[in-house]
């Protein structure tokens, strides 16, 4: 459920941030963040 959580702030942020913005690999850092605590 964590996860789920984790995914739509992130797609929130997606959402509201312009897309020049948006960078993939912060977001995958945050989910390794995520599987490792």
């Amino acid at each position: 459920e964590e996860l789920k959580a984790i995914k739509r702030k992130e797609e929130n942020e997606r959402r509201h941030t312009k897309k020049g913005k948006v960078r993939r690999k912060a977001e995958r850092e945050k989910m390794v963040l995520a599987k490792e605590q």
